[in-house]
C-alpha cells in the first residue's frame, strides 16, 4: 500500500511516518516531497483547478499512489490547496481518499455531525474515525485501518474489472454493487439508498470500460459512508447487537459470534467497524431461534444483557451514542437518514437536544 500524505504540520506528519515505518507492506509518501506543493500559473488559459488536476495526475501514476491521506485542515502552508480542493481532483482521477481531523474528540455533538456530513458530503472521502487519529498523532490502529479500505477499493476495482458488462449496462449503482457483493436480490434493498445517486455518481455516471477506477471509488465512498455506514441489509457489529437486542459487550462472547457466524458478510471493507453481517442472514437464524437468541441451546439459560427488557423486544442502532437503544428511545429518523437503512435511528433526546445545531 503506498500513501500520499497531504499534512501541514511537521509534527503530525513524523509522527505518521514513525507509524508507516513499524508496519508492513506501508509506504507513506509526502506531498511536499513527490511534487504535490507548488505554484501555479494564474495568467494561463487553464484554471488553477485543471492544473492542479493534471498535477495530481502525474504524481499518482509516477509513485503509484494507492490511498491519499488528507489533513482536513491545511491552513498553515500556503503552498497547499484547500482539502476541498484536493478531493474534488482525486475523485476525478480515481483514487481514494481519506480524510481527517487532527484535534476532534468524539462526543455526541461531533457524532452527529459526523453522521450528517456523511449523508451530505461523503462522496469525496472516507472519513478517518476519531479513535484513530488524535491531535498528538495516530493511533496504532490508523495503518492497519488505512490497509482494510485500500483492499476494500483494490477489490471493488477487480471485480468491475473481472465484469466490465456491469459498466455498460442499465444497472445503477444498486444494480451493480448488488452483483459486485455477490447478491443480484440485494438490488431493491440497496435502492433504499439511492436518494442522492446524483450526489455519488454524478450526472454522467461512469458508464465505460476505461473509467472503472473512477466508478470503484465512487462506489467505495457509497458502500463506506452510506450503506455500511448506516445500517441496513449490511449491519456493523454494533448495530448487529442491536438486531439480536443485546449489548455491544454482549458481541465479544465467543459462543454468540459463533452462533451467528454464517451470517458474516465477507465483502469489501468487512474489517471496519469490528466486521459485519447480513441482516437477512441474521433473520434467518434468528427466525431458527423461535424470534430470539436466547432460545439456542447453547446459551439458554446463560446471563444476556439486553437493550429492550421485552421479550422479542426490538431495538436499533443510535447513530449518535453509537450503542443499541430501544425502540422507545428511537425518535422517528431524520429525512436525511437514507431509507434503506432500517436499523438507523437516533436517540429521542440526542436529536431534540443536538438536531438544532443542524437546523434538522
Amino acid at each position: 500500500m503506498r500513501v500520499l500524505m497531504i499534512e501541514d504540520e511537521s509534527y503530525f506528519v513524523e509522527s505518521v511516518k514513525d507509524a508507516f515505518d513499524t508496519a508492513d507492506d506501508a509506504t507513506l509518501l509526502l506531498a511536499v516531497d513527490v511534487g504535490v506543493a507548488g505554484q501555479f500559473d494564474h495568467d494561463g488559459q487553464e484554471s488553477i483547478e485543471e492544473q492542479l488536476g493534471k498535477r495530481l495526475a502525474e504524481v499518482v501514476e509516477a509513485n503509484n499512489v494507492d490511498l491519499v491521506l488528507l489533513d482536513t485542515d491545511l491552513s498553515r502552508e500556503t503552498r497547499f490547496q484547500t482539502q476541498t480542493v484536493y478531493r474534488q481532483a482525486f475523485r476525478q482521477i480515481g483514487v481514494p481518499v481519506c480524510r481527517y481531523r487532527k484535534k476532534a474528540r468524539e462526543s455526541n455533538a461531533h457524532n452527529l455531525e459526523l453522521v450528517y456530513r456523511l449523508a451530505t458530503d461523503g462522496s469525496t472521502a472516507v472519513y478517518i474515525p476519531y479513535d484513530a487519529v488524535t491531535g498528538d498523532g495516530p493511533e496504532e490502529c490508523l495503518v492497519s485501518w488505512l490497509q482494510s479500505v485500500n483492499s476494500g477499493f483494490k477489490r471493488l476495482r477487480h471485480e468491475l474489472e473481472q465484469h466490465p458488462d456491469y459498466l455498460d449496462s442499465s444497472l445503477g449503482p444498486a444494480g451493480t454493487l448488488a452483483r459486485l457483493l455477490g447478491r443480484p436480490p440485494l438490488h431493491p434493498d440497496l435502492l433504499g439508498y439511492t436518494g442522492p445517486n446524483v450526489f455519488f455518481f454524478g450526472p454522467n455516471a461512469m458508464k465505460t470500460a476505461q473509467n472503472t477506477a473512477n466508478y470503484a471509488v465512487a462506489l467505495g465512498y457509497w458502500l463506506v459512508n452510506y450503506i455500511l455506514a448506516f445500517p441496513g441489509p449490511i449491519l456493523h457489529r454494533d448495530a448487529t447487537a442491536a438486531f439480536l437486542n443485546i449489548t455491544v459487550e454482549m458481541m465479544d462472547r465467543e459462543d454468540i459470534r459463533r452462533l451467528i457466524s454464517a451470517a458474516e458478510y465477507k465483502g469489501p471493507f468487512a474489517a471496519l467497524n469490528g466486521g459485519h453481517y447480513w441482516a437477512e442472514d441474521l433473520a434467518e437464524l434468528v427466525d431458527g431461534w423461535d424470534g430470539d437468541i436466547a432460545n439456542v441451546a447453547e446459551i439458554r439459560g446463560a446471563h444476556l444483557d439486553r437493550v429492550s427488557q421485552e421479550r422479542h423486544g426490538r431495538a436499533f442502532y443510535c447513530m449518535v451514542s453509537r450503542q443499541p437503544i430501544s425502540e422507545a428511545d428511537a425518535a422517528d429518523s431524520p429525512d436525511w437518514i437514507p431509507p434503506g437503512a432500517g436499523m438507523a435511528r437516533i436517540n429521542r433526546e440526542d436529536l431534540e437536544q443536538l438536531g438544532p445545531m443542524l437546523s434538522i
